[in-house]
């Protein structure tokens, strides 16, 4: 699995669960950059792309994981699907709850 979170605390919790509930493998990204490098050398099954991982957002990974055939799902703290490009809308998303 792919995911991409800039804040470690979030993408070690995440991690966590994600290895309990039986992911064999999580690799973590924090930056949208490093994503896309990923995804040349290897194929997740699946991924969860925060929205606005630091200052730019998902978008450019969720593309090219719509190009590759790859599932995949946002997550946020704030609520932007409402603003998500039409191409998008359809993606799944869940919030991130607010410590």
């Amino acid at each position: 699995m792919l995911l991409v979170e800039n804040s470690l605390i979030i993408a070690l919790a995440a991690k966590d669960i994600l290895t309990r509930l039986g992911a064999d493998e999580v690799l973590t990204y924090a930056t949208v950059q490093g994503a896309i490098d990923a995804l040349e050398r290897t194929r997740p099954s699946d991924a969860i792309l925060d929205i606005n991982p630091g200052d730019m957002n998902s978008l450019p990974v969720a593309n090219r994981l719509m190009e590759l055939g790859m599932p995949f799902i946002f997550a946020s703290g704030y609520g932007e699907q409402a603003h998500m490009p039409q191409d998008h809308r359809h993606v799944g998303s869940f919030r991130i709850p607010h410590g």
